[in-house]
């Protein structure tokens, strides 16, 4: 883990703030959605999410935060997706407790949650000084530090012989932490290729002013943007 400021960036694709671990972008359902699509792939996301989260669990969090998009479907609950939550929150519901951030995926979400009264499901969560937000509307927000998604940040390289490595990351800027996408299957968008952000909440932040923590086995400190830019990385 590596601490920012007040936070720790983990590994795992998580921040963890005060005793709680948050997370976004899980995506469950997506082999389901490819599946609709004619493109087969083996339902192996879950198991990976599970098998993270349960290391984020071990450092004695009491709260996991889901800053958005536990699904991926926009118009529906498709059968995989609604089994992958279930599992997934029945999972979380006997170990930790749960507050989802409302995302841009998950507009039947609240359908699937009636199962589960105890978990709340809200559009931002304050904690400490920070707001936690999926970030893909523009709403006011009386906070200075906020916790973003929906971004999905990842930093591509490309080595000497022409094999390209991605890297998922946090950005860090103007006091806004960035998420990568906890799905193992969203790749993310290259960062040193994108000429903006998606978030409404970011349309005032230059990409090249962005702090980049590269995630493999340990979080890394690889500098602002336009420092990778300039080393032509």
């Amino acid at each position: 883990m590596l601490k920012v400021d007040d936070v720790l960036l983990t590994p795992q694709k998580a921040i963890i703030l005060e005793d709680r671990a948050i997370i976004s972008d899980i995506h469950l359902g997506f082999e389901n959605v490819l599946q609709n699509s004619g493109i087969s792939i083996p339902e192996v996301q879950l198991e990976d999410v599970i098998e993270n989260l349960e290391v984020l669990i071990s450092h004695g969090i009491e709260e996991l935060i889901i800053n958005g998009d536990v699904k991926h479907e926009f118009s529906q609950n498709l059968p995989g997706e609604w089994k992958d939550v279930v599992r997934l929150l029945e999972f979380l519901d006997e170990r930790v407790k749960v507050c989802i951030i409302r995302g841009n995926h998950d507009n039947f979400l609240p359908t699937i949650l009636r199962k589960f009264p105890g978990i709340k499901f809200e559009e931002m969560l304050m904690v400490g000084d920070y707001a936690i937000l999926h970030g893909h509307r523009n709403i006011e927000i009386n906070a200075g530090k906020l916790i973003l998604g929906h971004e999905h940040p990842s930093v591509k390289f490309r080595d000497s012989v022409g094999g390209v490595y991605r890297y998922p990351c946090f950005l860090r800027i103007d006091g806004i932490f960035v998420l990568p996408a906890f799905s193992p299957l969203m790749k993310g968008t290259d960062m040193l290729t994108a000429t903006g952000f998606l978030s409404p909440l970011l349309k005032d932040s230059r990409v090249e002013d962005a702090e980049v923590y590269a995630i493999e086995d340990k979080v890394m400190y690889l500098g602002k943007i336009s420092d990778l830019k300039r080393l032509g990385v």
